[in-house]
């Protein structure tokens, strides 16, 4: 985090990331997902799913904690849902570097 201008932090729902674990864990059965190391194919199991379901509850305070203590001196930009997430990239595509430059996009840490 010392070396960035800007944090992205996907905050997005236990149902919407618990969808989609389960969704590439049946896309890619059998198979490695491109960002995965050859020979790591994909698996799943009821360890990983209950991070994923409590990482909110678990993992969110922690990281929010640190996103505050740095809001001064770094943007910090909160995604919450896929629209916001696909907003975010296409305010990018269409403005490069100055998307950061605003506020609209999403919701700030500290600047909200």
């Amino acid at each position: 985090m010392e070396a960035a201008d800007v944090i992205i932090f996907f905050d997005l729902s236990p149902l919407i990331t618990t969808y989609r674990v389960i969704k590439r864990r049946l896309q890619y059965h059998g198979k490695t997902r491109p960002d995965l190391n050859e020979g790591c194919p994909e698996s799943i199991d009821w360890q990983f799913m209950m991070y994923c379901w409590n990482f909110r509850r678990d993992k969110r305070p922690g990281i929010t904690e640190k996103l505050k203590q740095h809001s001064k001196d770094k943007q910090i930009i909160l995604i919450r849902t896929p629209k916001e997430a696909k907003l975010l990239l296409r305010d990018i595509t269409n403005s490069g570097c100055r998307s950061f430059e605003r506020a609209d996009v999403s919701e700030i840490i500290g600047q909200k």
